[in-house]
C-alpha cells in the first residue's frame, strides 16, 4: 500500500501513520514545511516500522507550482490513500488585528488544503480507485467568536470536501473529512483550553483509522463531538449568542 501524507509533522497524522504501518509493510510518504521536524517524525517512524520504506518530501505548501509538481511526480506511481493533515491553529485575536496573519492563516486552513485534495482527486479518479481524507475540525461546524477565523477556513473545507464527495459519488474513489475536536499537539500548546480536555491524538488516530476502513464520509474524532456538534448547530442564536466556548 503507497500512503501520502500532507503535513507529516502533524501529531494526528503521525500517529495515524503508527497505526498503517504497524498493519502491514506501506510505501509511505511524508511531506511538510518543516525539514528538520520532519526528518525526526520519519527517523522515528523507521525505527518503529524497518519493514516499511519512508520517504519525505519538504517544500513549500502555500505555493500552488510546489503543489503541482509534487503531486504529478508523486502520481507516477500507484497511490492508495492519500491523507491532507496540515494546518494551524489560528489566534483570533492576532487575526483581528493583522490582516496579513489573518489571510496567511486562510491560505494554511483552506486554501492549501483543497488545492492538494483537488489535485489528488484527480489523480485517483484517473486510477479508477483510492482513497482521499482531509482533516477538517469540529470548528467549522457553527462560526464562534473566539475562533471564527479558523473556523471560516474549516467551513470552507467542509463545503469543498461535501462537493467533491458529491462529484466523485459514483466512482470507486472514496472521500472522507475528519472533524477533531481539541486534541494535544504542538498546536494546542498556546490555546485556551486545559490539559485534560484535548483529547488523545494517539485515540483520535485510532478512530480516524478504523473511520477510514469502514469508508465514512464524516468522521468525528472523539466520536463525542458528533453529538456535541449536532447540538451546538441547532441552538437558536438568542441562547447562542450568550454561550463563552
Amino acid at each position: 500500500m503507497r500512503i501520502v501524507v500532507i503535513g507529516g509533522t502533524s501529531a494526528i497524522a503521525q500517529e495515524c501513520c503508527n497505526v498503517w504501518l504497524s498493519k502491514g509493510l506501506h510505501e509511505l510518504i511524508l511531506t511538510g514545511r518543516d525539514p528538520k521536524g520532519l526528518s525526526r517524525i520519519a527517523k522515528d517512524l523507521r525505527v518503529r516500522h524497518p519493514q516499511s520504506t519512508i520517504i519525505t518530501e519538504s517544500f513549500d505548501h502555500l505555493d500552488p507550482k510546489s503543489i503541482k509538481e509534487f503531486v504529478f511526480e508523486v502520481s507516477k506511481k500507484r497511490v492508495d490513500l492519500i491523507l491532507i493533515a496540515h494546518g494551524s491553529l489560528t489566534s483570533q485575536v492576532r487575526a483581528a488585528g493583522e490582516v496579513d496573519y489573518l489571510w496567511h492563516e486562510l491560505q494554511v486552513n483552506a486554501s492549501s488544503p483543497i488545492t492538494f485534495a483537488e489535485l489528488f482527486s484527480n489523480v485517483l479518479e484517473q486510477q479508477g480507485s483510492g482513497q482521499l481524507a482531509i482533516i477538517g475540525s469540529v470548528a467549522g461546524d457553527r462560526g464562534r467568536a473566539i475562533n471564527h477565523g479558523y473556523g471560516a477556513a474549516k467551513a470552507a473545507l467542509a463545503t469543498y470536501v461535501s462537493g467533491l464527495q458529491h462529484r466523485l459519488a459514483t466512482t470507486k474513489v472514496k472521500v472522507s473529512l475528519i472533524k477533531p475536536g481539541p486534541t494535544r499537539t504542538r498546536m494546542t500548546l498556546n490555546a485556551h483550553v486545559g490539559p485534560s480536555n484535548l483529547a488523545d491524538p494517539r485515540i483520535v488516530a485510532h478512530q480516524i483509522t478504523r473511520g477510514l476502513e469502514k469508508g465514512r464520509r464524516v468522521i468525528y474524532a472523539p466520536s463525542a463531538w458528533r453529538l456535541i456538534m449536532f447540538v451546538v448547530r441547532l441552538l437558536p442564536f438568542s441562547v447562542f449568542k450568550l454561550m463563552k466556548f
